[in-house]
C-alpha cells in the first residue's frame, strides 16, 4: 500500500499555481502540461518552488528534459534544494547581492547539492543520473537588487515598474547545446561551465518561465523580451494579491488555444518587490468567481497566426 501511495505522490499533477505573501514579496506562480503530455494523460514536467531566509528571496523555475524518464522528478528537486540550500546560506549581513562573489557561492553550493539529492535518488532505483536531466532559471534578490542565475534553456528577466517596457528588462537568455534543439542540465557533469549569473542592477519585478514560454515572450533572436507579452502579465499581477495572480497565470497557461500555440510544458513565475505599489485584494480574502484577465493571451494569439502564415508561405514558395 505505501509503495502504491508512493507511486501516487510521484505522478506529475497537470498543473499546479502557488503563491506567497510576505512583508517584502509577492510571488504568483504556475505550471501547466503541454499538449503532449496533457493527451496522454501525463502530468507537468515542469516544477517551481522559492525559499525565503530573512528579507532575502531565492525562486527557481525548472523544465524536466522531456528525454529522460525522471526529468520531473529531477525538476521537483532541482528546483526545491536549489532554493531551501542557497537561502540558508546567504549572509545575514550581506544588505544586497552587489557581494556577487558570496551569493554565487551559495548558488553554486546548492546546485550542487541538488544534484547530489538527484544521485541519490537514482541510486535508489537503480536509475542513471542522465534520466533525471533538467534546467534551472533562478534568482536570488534582496531590497531592489537581484542576481539571476540560470543554467539551459528557458529566461529569466527583471524590470522596474517606472520602465513601463518589458524590452528594457535585464534578461538572462536561453542557452542551447551544440544544436538550436539542445541545452545543457545541472544533472551534466559540466554543470559549473554552464552555471552563468547576470546582475540585475535596481529592480522592482521579475519573472522566471520555462521554455514553453520562451517562444512568446522573447523576440526571434531570443536576446529581448517582448513588451506586447511581458507588459499585460506584469500590469495585472501587480494589481492583485498572488494568491489571484496565480490563478491570472493559469486562466491565461491554461487556455486551450494557447495550450495549442506550443506543445511544451508551459511554466511562469512572477514576483514583486513589495513597497512601490498598492495591491488592491485581501491576500486573505477567497478569489473571486472570474478571475482577472491578461491581455497577453491576445498577444499569444497574434504571434501563433503569424506562424501559421509564414509556414503557409514557405509550402507554396
Amino acid at each position: 500500500m505505501e509503495q502504491a501511495l508512493q507511486a501516487i505522490r510521484e505522478v506529475p499533477a497537470p498543473f499546479r499555481t502557488d503563491s506567497l505573501e510576505t512583508d517584502d514579496w509577492r510571488v504568483a506562480a504556475c505550471a501547466v502540461a503541454g499538449p503532449g503530455h496533457h493527451a496522454r494523460g501525463l502530468g507537468c514536467d515542469d516544477s517551481f518552488a522559492w525559499q525565503t531566509h530573512g528579507q532575502w528571496l531565492v525562486a527557481c523555475v525548472s523544465d524536466g528534459a522531456g528525454s529522460a524518464p525522471h526529468g520531473a522528478i529531477g525538476a521537483r528537486i532541482g528546483a526545491r534544494t536549489v532554493c531551501d540550500v542557497a537561502a540558508l546560506l546567504l549572509p545575514d549581513d550581506l544588505a544586497t547581492p552587489d557581494d556577487q562573489a558570496a551569493v554565487e557561492q551559495a548558488i553554486a553550493i546548492g546546485v550542487g547539492a541538488a544534484r547530489a539529492a538527484v544521485e541519490r535518488d537514482a541510486r535508489d532505483r537503480g536509475a542513471h543520473l542522465r534520466q533525471y536531466h533538467a534546467t534551472l532559471v533562478g534568482i536570488v534578490a534582496k531590497g531592489t537588487e537581484a542576481l539571476l542565475f540560470h543554467i539551459g534553456d528557458g529566461a529569466g528577466m527583471a524590470f522596474g515598474r517606472a520602465a513601463g517596457d518589458g524590452a528594457t528588462a535585464t534578461l538572462s537568455p536561453p542557452e542551447n547545446g551544440e544544436f538550436s534543439n539542445q541545452t545543457t542540465f545541472f544533472t551534466l557533469p559540466r554543470w559549473r561551465d554552464y552555471l552563468r549569473f547576470t546582475s540585475t542592477g535596481g529592480f522592482d519585478m521579475a519573472a522566471l518561465m520555462t521554455d514553453g514560454v520562451t517562444p512568446f515572450a522573447l523576440d526571434r533572436g531570443e536576446q529581448r523580451p517582448v513588451a506586447g507579452f511581458v507588459d499585460p502579465i506584469c500590469a495585472t499581477l501587480d494589481k492583485v494579491a498572488a494568491p489571484i495572480g496565480a490563478l491570472a497565470l493559469h486562466a491565461l497557461l491554461d487556455r486551450p488555444d494557447v495550450r495549442a500555440a506550443c506543445d511544451d510544458d508551459k511554466t511562469i513565475l512572477w514576483l514583486a518587490r513589495i513597497g512601490a505599489a498598492p495591491v488592491e485584494a485581501d491576500p486573505s480574502a477567497a478569489a473571486p468567481a472570474r478571475r482577472p484577465k491578461i491581455d497577453a493571451v491576445t498577444y499569444v494569439l497574434h504571434r501563433r497566426r503569424r506562424c501559421r502564415r509564414a509556414r503557409r508561405a514557405a509550402s507554396c514558395g
